[in-house]
């Protein structure tokens, strides 16, 4: 029987999705469904229950997939050209966007957008990654394999090139998974955790404020929830959730209905997008996505790829693997088996947080920072931490 001290485990952090899975019932947008389509709602109870059963179906001794082991040179050698590498393809971002999007906020540019319009294909994929490296520098210098001098220069290099795009889901990473590596060394209270939750949510409001260009609640909220459809008298809170989650529910029943409605099977492509796209193969023409059903790019939350692909079971089956592997995570990072656990646990947390709004468990960045983490942190040379 499972039994978890930390509140960090991914029931309490699933539940969370639940949650705005029941707050979607809540028509407080005009867009919204009165109701879900009965295999919507079919869909919504099997998906949780399938993830609760692949959790309690966990290994008691995860294990950790193999790889050659590197020697401290070799990655110390990989760090720092993980390191270059983000920074110069940062500034080639820079030069083709035209100036730097933190120092010219509130000049009367779409900052955001200009920001993701210029973007180097598949180099931005290491941009990204710089969110993850501050957590690893920590590890790093608590083994003792850099100084703190470096780690201190890694992450304010990491904190800059990361809120210059002002992408709160890509600083969500960033804090979720330094706060983990935290974790991992030091033993972090519950209530510590509530109160950083609590400070992420003020984070994302703040950032959406900055996007915005204004500090004045209500004319943010205006502005949100005319962008939402919104006419009733609602909190911003409300509005964020609603914009961010609750339509996503709805797109995803139209989705459904759709996919039903036209016998569209994707057969795998969908759920193996990492791969298709590891592989050029929708770039050579040899796979093709309907944007008709394209449910990361509409928002249908994360259950719409393996029900596009096999319907009813491809969901089932999903959600098994993804409570599964979600929670053998969770106890290799909880029992400290490798510091390997501490990026690849907090991409899941982070997988689970985006859940009512995208599949980014499917997303190619996702599993190109478990590979560069796994290569980053495959070394025989690990202390192991006392234990919680």
């Amino acid at each position: 029987m499972l039994k978890f001290k930390s509140i960090l485990n991914p029931v309490t952090i699933y539940s969370v999705f639940v949650f705005f899975m029941g707050y979607s019932y809540l028509p407080i947008s005009n867009d919204q469904h009165k109701s879900y389509y009965w295999l919507t709602e079919l869909i919504f109870f099997s998906s949780v229950f399938s993830f609760l059963a692949g959790c309690f179906f966990h290994r008691s001794d995860p294990r950790r997939f193999k790889l050659p082991k590197f020697t401290l040179p070799m990655l110390k050698i990989l760090f720092m050209l993980t390191v270059i590498l983000g920074i110069l393809i940062f500034l080639l971002e820079i030069v083709k966007i035209g100036y730097m999007p933190i120092l010219n906020l509130g000049g009367g540019l779409d900052v955001y957008s200009e920001a993701n319009e210029n973007l180097i294909p598949f180099g931005h994929y290491l941009v990204l990654f710089m969110a993850l490296m501050p957590s690893i520098a920590y590890t790093f210098w608590k083994l003792k394999r850099i100084n703190f001098l470096i780690f201190i220069v890694v992450s304010i290099i990491g904190f800059f090139i990361i809120v210059n795009f002002l992408s709160r889901q890509t600083i969500l990473l960033l804090l979720l998974s330094l706060f983990f590596s935290y974790s991992y060394f030091t033993k972090v209270s519950n209530m510590k955790i509530i109160l950083m939750g609590l400070a992420a949510v003020a984070m994302f409001i703040f950032v959406g404020n900055l996007r915005a260009d204004s500090s004045d609640v209500e004319i943010v909220n205006e502005s949100l929830k005319s962008y939402a459809n919104i006419d009733k008298s609602v909190h911003l809170s409300e509005t964020y959730v609603t914009l961010y989650s609750s339509k996503n529910f709805t797109t995803f029943d139209d989705l459904v209905i759709k996919t039903i409605n036209n016998s569209n099977y994707g057969y795998g492509i969908y759920t193996l997008k990492p791969i298709i796209s590891l592989l050029f193969l929708d770039r050579l023409g040899l796979v093709y996505y309907d944007s008709n059903y394209d449910g990361f790019t509409r928002l249908g939350t994360y259950m719409i790829e393996p029900f596009s692909d096999f319907h009813i079971i491809g969901a089932i089956l999903f959600n098994f693997l993804i409570g599964y592997l979600a929670m053998n995570t969770f106890k290799s990072f909880y029992r400290k088996a490798n510091t390997s656990s501490i990026v690849n646990y907090s991409l899941v947390v982070y997988c689970m947080i985006m859940a009512p709004f995208t599949n980014f468990y499917l997303s190619f960045f996702i599993w190109f920072s478990i590979l560069l983490n796994a290569l980053l942190t495959n070394s025989n040379l690990e202390k192991k931490p006392d234990s919680l």
